[in-house]
């Protein structure tokens, strides 16, 4: 169901629509249509009533109009080679931004906007992985990117440019600089060593990584951001939980790199009710869509039973 503000009631679906809307459907970014990307295969070629040529496995990009249900379903071609040769990466997540307008992100951690039907614009990934697309940002015409090495690239909206991309792996001193201060010395570095023991020990390895970049990412990596109304960005971590470290949010100066002020949940603690838990008690805690920036620069965080609105400084 979607309502609007006032709480009617503007789409209702059920159980016969099985692929779209469904559980992965959303809101574009403008509020005015439903988006999905959808896998073609029996069920979606059936309710979709896709063209025979689109092959199974292949994926649609898929919005409707809220104000008269009018639909567009637009077939994501990934091979873009002068040769022609078609792309063996996957789609890996998608944000429409309104009616027709998409961006979305693939395997080898590229991300590319598509709008009416054709590509508009592409930008080159840097790191093979699950690539999120983590923050769209209109007032900054920018969307946030974070790549499968855990990097956030960047991007400007409308024209497709890289502005700057940022890896804790490739700033370790002041990752490590800035979690020292929450009195855990060394935790960081402890981290990495903890994941690269249970790595050789289990002959576990993130695809196509080497198994010091994938602890370099557990250690250092972000697993998403958000745009600041002060052009600052909002870092969130939680992939050292499971070897030992702590979840930790940090605020992002762009133009210097540097980490400012304390760690997020240190300020937390004279403000949390009792019994409620904001920090992520394990690895990968989903942040997309837990973590939401007001249009104030508060950063409202989700607890046990409850939300917690912080103040940053």
């Amino acid at each position: 169901m979607v309502l609007d503000t006032a709480g009617h009631e503007l789409r209702r679906w059920g159980p016969g629509d099985q692929v779209f809307p469904s559980l992965t459907t959303r809101l574009s970014m403008d509020g005015s249509a439903l988006a999905d990307m959808i896998e073609v295969n029996k069920e979606s070629r059936s309710q979709l009533a896709l063209p025979g040529d689109y092959a199974d496995g292949t994926f649609v990009l898929v919005s409707e109009r809220l104000a008269d249900r009018s639909r567009r379903v637009v077939q994501l071609r990934l091979w873009e080679d002068s040769k022609g040769k078609r792309s063996t990466t996957t789609p890996q997540d998608m944000i429409g931004l309104g009616p027709g307008d998409f961006l979305v992100t693939v395997g080898n951690g590229s991300l590319l906007r598509v709008q009416a039907g054709d590509k508009s614009w592409s930008v080159q990934g840097q790191a093979n992985g699950r690539c999120v697309i983590a923050d769209v940002d209109p007032g900054s015409d920018q969307v946030l990117v974070v790549d499968g090495r855990g990097a956030v690239t960047s991007v400007e909206l409308g024209s497709g440019e890289r502005r700057w991309r940022w890896s804790g792996a490739d700033n370790v001193a002041e990752v490590e600089r800035f979690l020292d201060q929450t009195g855990q010395h060394g935790g960081a570095r402890k981290v990495v060593g903890e994941a690269l023991n249970r790595m050789s020990r289990t002959g576990h390895q993130q695809a196509g990584a080497s198994d010091e970049t994938a602890a370099l990412r557990v250690a250092y990596g972000v697993e998403t951001a958000r745009a600041l109304p002060d052009g600052k960005v909002l870092l969130a971590s939680s992939l050292g939980v499971p070897y030992g470290g702590r979840a930790w949010l940090a605020v992002l100066d762009p133009q210097s790199g540097k980490l400012l002020g304390t760690e997020v949940f240190d300020t937390l603690a004279t403000r949390t009710p009792p019994g409620a838990v904001v920090r992520p008690t394990s690895g990968g805690s989903s942040w997309e869509e837990g973590l939401h920036v007001l249009p104030s620069g508060e950063v409202v965080l989700p607890a046990t039973q409850t939300w917690i609105a912080v103040k940053l400084q």
